[in-house]
């Protein structure tokens, strides 16, 4: 698993070059490289605006709808709309998430959202390659 910590945009650029190269080395498609990298910035860019505790993590994970090795992208962040996002979340349509989550969400395989006061925000969102 890979961390990083996202406290300016130079941690952006670095957690989306780290998640292209990941998808490339599965062999995910450009298209889905591109989609993957694409969520990766959207949650980073809504953790870095939210609060200053925030990461990103990169893991590789078996199965899916593919029975494929895919990307699992974990975003933890502490801020304040942190308290509504599991609210917000549940709504199916997605419509009232921040626009980066909204995003992420769009470009995801699977996407969970879960907000808790005490612990902050933690989103999970996997990708599998076609």
């Amino acid at each position: 698993m890979l961390t990083t910590q996202i406290r300016n945009l130079a941690d952006i650029a670095v957690v989306r070059r780290e998640a292209t190269a990941l998808a490339a080395h599965l062999g995910f498609r450009r298209s889905d490289q591109a989609k993957l990298a694409a969520a990766v910035s959207e949650l980073a860019r809504d953790l870095l605006q939210d609060g200053d505790q925030a990461s990103l993590s990169l893991r590789v994970i078996e199965g899916g709808t593919n029975d494929g090795r895919g990307i699992e992208v974990q975003a933890q962040g502490q801020g304040p709309q942190t308290t509504t996002i599991g609210r917000l979340a549940s709504d199916a349509s997605g419509e009232g998430l921040p626009t980066g989550l909204r995003r992420a969400s769009d470009l995801a395989d699977q996407f969970i959202a879960v907000s808790q006061p005490d612990t902050g925000m933690r989103v999970t969102v996997r990708k599998w390659p076609r």
